[in-house]
């Protein structure tokens, strides 16, 4: 709707990150990867590789709200993935 389109529009680097990864955990629940692998494989358009502190900001806000959960490899790498195993705590899944 244009309503949403215009708060899109408002919406500030890390908001648009985290809507962005949103939008592709809908169509990949079963999606994980590191931070680096994220912004280049997760996040499209002009978001694509957007500045570290937007995109750890997105993060932290989208596993504050269960969307994402994160994994410490053995390796140390830390891995992002769906909050839910079958992807159903992505908001705005139908």
């Amino acid at each position: 709707s244009r309503r949403a389109l215009m708060a899109s529009e408002r919406a500030t680097g890390p908001q648009r990150i985290a809507e962005a990864i949103e939008a592709y955990l809908r169509h990949r629940p079963q999606a994980a990867d590191t931070l680096s692998g994220i912004a280049r494989w997760w996040i499209g358009g002009d978001l694509q590789n957007p500045p570290r502190e937007d995109l750890e900001e997105a993060l932290h806000d989208l596993c504050r709200r269960g969307v994402l959960r994160v994994e410490t490899q053995v390796s140390g790498d830390v891995i992002y993935r769906s909050g839910g195993i079958d992807g159903s705590k992505v908001e705005g899944e139908s």
